[in-house]
């Protein structure tokens, strides 16, 4: 149990590539519990997320994200607040496909967040668009995470299909 994507303990990642990259994938949240947080994250101390949460019993899809006050080197120390959310979506359904699309060219260093939209047959952008800064806190550059976690209780669970990387 944690309160923000950097205390997730079930994550898998991918190094992210210049000048910039899309990280896609589709999560089956059929699974998740009250609390719970699964999707794609854009990892680094000043993390983005975009996923589904289940609250109320209803799954939302969400954008979150840490951001920096300026002038820090370290960055979070003690990461415990959760994120910031900047838009909720109900989502109807147990899956969605979700994509980060990251641009690091000329230092312009941010990530997009977008979920599939069925009805539109397109990619729709939620949230706003995340500015990544490389501190200390976090050497290893920004990676792709996928990530379930819970705030709650443990045993929910999703499942993740055809990551793709491009």
């Amino acid at each position: 149990v944690g309160q923000n994507v950097t205390q997730a303990r079930n994550m898998l990642t991918q190094r992210m590539m210049y000048p910039g990259c899309v990280g896609e994938v589709t999560v089956d949240v059929s699974k998740l519990q009250e609390g719970d947080y699964a999707g794609l994250c854009a990892l680094q101390g000043y993390y983005g997320f975009v996923g589904v949460t289940k609250r109320e019993d209803q799954n939302y899809l969400v954008m979150l994200n840490r951001e920096t006050p300026y002038g820090e080197k370290m960055g979070y120390v003690r990461d415990t607040e959760p994120g910031c959310e900047w838009e909720a979506i109900p989502l109807h359904g147990d899956s969605v496909r979700l994509k980060i699309a990251v641009d690091f060219t000329d230092m312009k260093d941010e990530a997009k967040f977008y979920y599939f939209d069925l009805e539109a047959r397109k990619y729709k952008q939620i949230g706003k668009t995340h500015k990544l800064y490389f501190k200390l806190d976090h050497f290893a550059g920004c990676r792709f995470g996928l990530v379930v976690y819970s705030t709650k209780t443990t045993g929910g669970s999703a499942k993740f299909t055809n990551f793709w990387l491009g």
